[in-house]
C-alpha cells in the first residue's frame, strides 16, 4: 500500500455490528488474550469508501500500530514528520477526536538499509495497550508512556534505551507490550542487550527483569514479537 501526503486514514470496520455498544473489546494487539480471536460475528468481509465502513479519521502522521478498543473508545498511535509521538482517541460510535496528546519525541534507529524499512514501518509501529483508566504506549525510540483518560496527562514514562541500552536491531525495534493483571511486559531481543521486564502498569516501576541471550549463535540475534502469556496450573 502507497502513502502520500502527510494525512493517513484510520478506518472502523464495524458497518454490520448491529450494537456497537455491546460490541466485543480489543484492548492490546491481538486482542485481550493475545490469541487474535474475537466473539463477533458477520463482520463485514469487504470494504471500500462506500462499503463496510462505519467512520473514518485523519491521522497527522504515519502510523503502523493497531487500534486499542476499550469500552466507547478508540486508542492509537502514530509519529509525525517532526518526530513527535502521539496517543489519539476516537469516539468509537461516531469517530470524533477525544483528545491528541503529544507524549515524547523520537524516531527508529535501525542500521538496516534504509530501502528495506523506512516505507513500512517507523517508531509508531508497536501497538497502544488500553483499560478504562489509562492508555499504555511502548514506541522504537523506546518510549514507554502511561496516559491517565480522565485527565488526558501522563501519568508516568520512561526511556527504556536510557534504562537498559541502546536497540542494535537491522529494522528496529518495532516489539508490542502485553498486559496481564497488574503486569505490564516488554520484550527486547536485539544483537545488544537482550531481556524481558515487567513494570508495575500503575507507576511504571520495574518489577523484575530477566537478561536474554540466543544460545544459537549463528541464527539471527533480532526478534519483533510480542509477548505471550501461558498458564499452566497455577504458574503463568
Amino acid at each position: 500500500m502507497r502513502f502520500s501526503g502527510l494525512t493517513f486514514t484510520i478506518c472502523l470496520f464495524l458497518f454490520l455490528i448491529p450494537d456497537i455498544s455491546q460490541a466485543d473489546t480489543w484492548p492490546q494487539f491481538r486482542g485481550a488474550s493475545g490469541s487474535g480471536v474475537s466473539v463477533e460475528k458477520n463482520l463485514p468481509e469487504k470494504w471500500s469508501a462506500e462499503q463496510g465502513i462505519l467512520w473514518s479519521a485523519a491521522l497527522p502522521g504515519r502510523a503502523n500500530s493497531s487500534p486499542a478498543i476499550t469500552d466507547n473508545r478508540v486508542d492509537i498511535t502514530t509519529k509525525t514528520d517532526d518526530d513527535g509521538l502521539w496517543i489519539l482517541s476516537f469516539d468509537r460510535k461516531s469517530g470524533q477526536q477525544i483528545r491528541k496528546v503529544k507524549v515524547g519525541t523520537g524516531s527508529l534507529a535501525a542500521p538496516g538499509p534504509r530501502n528495506l524499512w523506512a516505507h513500512r514501518h517507523n517508531a509508531a509501529t508497536p501497538c497502544p495497550i488500553s483499560d478504562a483508566e489509562h492508555v499504555w504506549a511502548f514506541f522504537g525510540s523506546g518510549l514507554l508512556v502511561c496516559l491517565d483518560v480522565e485527565s488526558g496527562e501522563i501519568a508516568w514514562k520512561r526511556d527504556l534505551v536510557k534504562d537498559y541500552g541502546a536497540y542494535d536491531i537491522t529494522f528496529g525495534m518495532g516489539s508490542t507490550p502485553r498486559l496481564w493483571g497488574d503486569l505490564l511486559f516488554v520484550t527486547c531481543m536485539t544483537k545488544g542487550p537482550s531481556y524481558v521486564v515487567a513494570f508495575d502498569k500503575q507507576t511504571g516501576k520495574e518489577v523484575w527483569k530477566q537478561n536474554r541471550k540466543l544460545p544459537a549463535e549463528k541464527d539471527g540475534a533480532d526478534a519483533y514479537s510480542t509477548p505471550t502469556i501461558f498458564q499452566n496450573g497455577d504458574r503463568t
